[in-house]
């Protein structure tokens, strides 16, 4: 049996991407488990709602601050919204540290929230590639320090989907 069979067999498939960072080239592998259609359109049915992320600087949910640096954010706020925006549930999670698990540590951990956005002050372009090849959407509201208020402008569709070439290379 091949690798190929192997992945097959286990429904998994390996995105791979490369990041050049202070001249050395890496190349970053995540495992992330595929669905067949059946499965994906049983998703889509039952999801009736829509999760943000957010970089924070405490646990105080709406009241917190927005981190400037996405990666050493300490916490994650998680908004829920339902079919018509209306808030249903906030979370404030803690972030890995930064320190012991590098950016790609910190992204990882942003994909297994299992959200379908990120919106934050500023992103580089590494998470961003790893976050649309998620199938997540990354939004930047550069005006709003409190989460509060970047939600209120994400609803009102003032945050700014972001794309690679608005976005700062770190």
């Amino acid at each position: 049996m091949d690798l190929g069979q192997k992945i097959s067999q286990n429904n998994f498939a390996f995105r791979c991407f490369s990041n050049r960072h202070v001249g050395i080239a890496t190349l970053f592998c995540f495992k992330i488990p595929q669905m067949d259609q059946k499965q994906t359109n049983q998703l889509e049915e039952m999801r009736t709602c829509m999760q943000i992320a957010i970089p924070s600087e405490s646990d105080q949910k709406l009241d917190s601050t927005i981190t400037g640096h996405f990666g050493h954010a300490p916490y994650f706020t998680v908004v829920t919204f339902d079919d018509d925006m209306n808030i249903t549930n906030i979370e404030a999670i803690k972030n890995v540290n930064h320190d012991e698990v590098g950016c790609e540590g910190v992204i990882s951990y942003v994909v297994r929230l299992h959200v379908d956005a990120v919106l934050a002050s500023n992103i580089g372009m590494f998470p961003l590639m790893v976050f649309t090849q998620q199938g997540m959407k990354v939004y930047v509201d550069m005006k709003s320090t409190k989460v509060s208020d970047a939600v209120k402008n994400f609803v009102a569709g003032k945050a700014t989907e972001v794309t690679p070439e608005s976005v700062h290379q770190n």
